[in-house]
């Protein structure tokens, strides 16, 4: 099984717009990039519902990535019917696929839609106004249900 894990306690920059919080995936008992991974969750799972609309539901492709927006880490997804082979990669030093992990399709747009809504309820509870990637993910999250 995999999670999305974030920390609600999270750092907001109101000049930038940008929020980030400790952003990784649990992956059974190990973690991708890492446990202590800070990131900018909303601009990731933003890009993340991007490609699963335009590869997945809308069918462009049955090869994709999901990107971190910090540092080398990406999972390179592989689309075969209703299943999804995820490598998780790590660029940091050439090419290393650090976990393999097969899940559905539609759980995958599940686990992704979910946390990206408890994510919009989070900035809207504390009050951090439209910024450009709330905005988006809330539009695009729409589209994934």
């Amino acid at each position: 099984m995999i999670e999305i894990h974030y920390e609600g306690d999270f750092s907001f920059s109101s000049t930038s717009s940008i929020i980030f919080s400790k952003f990784y995936i649990k992956i059974e008992t190990s973690s991708f990039p890492c446990k202590d991974w800070t990131d900018m969750p909303f601009a990731v799972l933003r890009m993340w519902c991007e490609s699963l609309i335009s590869n997945v539901i809308n069918m462009n492709s049955n090869n994709f990535e999901l990107y971190f927006m910090d540092g080398p880490f990406l999972i390179e997804c592989k689309r075969n019917k209703d299943q999804i082979l995820m490598d998780f990669i790590n660029n940091r030093n050439g090419r290393k696929v650090e976990y393999r992990y097969s899940i559905s399709t539609k759980e995958l747009i599940k686990i992704i839609s979910e946390v990206s809504k408890r994510l919009i309820w989070l900035a809207e509870k504390r009050n951090f106004g439209e910024t450009r990637d709330v905005v988006e993910l809330k539009k695009l999250v729409k589209l994934l249900v």
